[in-house]
């Protein structure tokens, strides 16, 4: 059975009535609680607010200690799969108490509507490192992340667990620590079952490596699977996992001058032995970005950003499965006509759209009006719901 949303109409609103941007968002497994950065028109300051839009809640998570708003920026925000917690970084020094400039990683839990640090026990060398690939598992008693390369140290993936000591994936999982840089990294909703893409052997049982690996596992029995990416010398993109963590997929890019053609790879348990490629297209002057990828809860749909799949010639919002090969622009209005301007994200977003477990709802970011009524949004990134069954579109304000 199929159960879509009645959305009530959700925007940041500022004091004056002038309505803010929506930057990088994030959305539960089931698409009805979102979390997302609202700021300026650059997000100089960008702050983070929790909308639960079945019961029609509203939050502000960015709020210090002082009563105020953050002063710096919140960044790389990611929810729980059924969204209960909130994580986030942010160099803001008064979201705790005697707080400095340095670039922190907090949890936001709804029930209590509270924030803590869980960065705190880094190393010293990365401890100013910035922090990126946010996740964080139902009830937040898990946190993954990365710290980047700093200091001659390689980027890592950090796990922090309730009741435990921060600590490298390496180190929880008995390893040496990696001479080479960590790409990617997600833990699941159950706060154990994770998924990374790794370059260094010490992964690998000590082999060597001449791809970049996806490995899986859990955080008590150790990695369970390896999987070398396909076609190393390209450009890693995004890398995705479904919300059931049955399904990964990930963006190969390759450039050739103005030309770049992306790949996305998807791998299914169950469903085949390896990497399947799910979706190919080349496109001049790339204008999106390749990073931008997402898959159904299920799994079996892709959410992509593409200029071209007949569409538009500006970015749109594509969803596809992947086993079938069926297609649809999700960024159009009521009529069923595409945006005029680009969809899905754009520098400032690394987070632009999602959906949940059987595509039926799509929530994605874009500038173009979509029939709606309201002008005072044009150009300006708002927060939109694609309908797919009714074939409805609705601005989530």
């Amino acid at each position: 059975m199929i159960t879509t949303l009645s959305l009530a109409f959700v925007f940041s609103r500022t004091a004056s009535g002038r309505l803010d941007p929506i930057g990088d968002f994030a959305a539960s497994a089931d698409a009805k609680k979102v979390v997302f950065a609202s700021g300026s028109t650059k997000f100089v300051v960008a702050q983070l607010k929790y909308r639960d839009l079945e019961s029609g809640e509203s939050f502000e998570v960015s709020i210090g200690v002082d009563g105020k708003a953050a002063d710096r920026s919140c960044d790389n925000v990611a929810i729980s799969p059924s969204g209960d917690t909130v994580a986030f970084t942010s160099t803001a020094t008064n979201l705790i108490p005697n707080g400095t400039k340095q670039d922190r990683v907090y949890v936001w839990d709804r029930a209590t509507r509270k924030l803590r640090v869980v960065s705190d026990g880094l190393l010293n060398e990365v401890v100013n490192a910035r922090k990126h690939d946010m996740s964080v598992s139902d009830g937040g008693r898990t946190v993954m992340f990365i710290t980047g390369t700093i200091n001659g140290v390689p980027a890592r993936i950090w796990i922090a667990e309730a009741g435990k000591k921060v600590a490298t994936l390496s180190s929880r999982l008995g390893l040496e620590s990696p001479k080479k840089d960590d790409l990617r990294a997600s833990i699941c909703g159950d706060g154990k079952s994770f998924y990374a893409v790794v370059q260094d052997g010490r992964y690998n049982l000590n082999r060597n490596m001449f791809s970049p690996m996806l490995v899986a596992g859990n955080l008590e029995k150790g990695i369970v699977t390896r999987m070398p990416l396909m076609y190393p010398y390209h450009s890693l993109g995004a890398l995705a996992v479904s919300a059931n963590g049955m399904t990964m997929a990930y963006n190969d890019c390759e450039v050739q001058g103005k030309l770049v053609n992306v790949v996305t790879w998807v791998f299914q348990s169950g469903h085949s032995k390896g990497w399947e490629r799910a979706v190919e297209h080349a496109e001049k002057n790339l204008t999106h970005y390749p990073w931008l990828l997402a898959l159904s809860g299920d799994g079996n749909l892709i959410i992509y950003q593409s200029s071209r799949n007949k569409v538009e010639t500006s970015d749109q919002v594509v969803l596809r499965n992947w086993k079938t090969g069926h297609w649809e622009n999700v960024s159009v209005d009521n009529t069923g006509r595409a945006g005029d301007i680009d969809a899905g994200g754009d520098a400032f977003q690394l987070k632009a759209f999602s959906s949940n477990a059987d595509g039926s709802t799509v929530l994605f970011t874009g500038r173009s009006l979509y029939g709606l009524s309201f002008p005072e949004t044009h150009a300006i990134p708002h927060l939109l719901c694609r309908d797919t069954v009714n074939q409805k579109t609705s601005e989530i304000r």
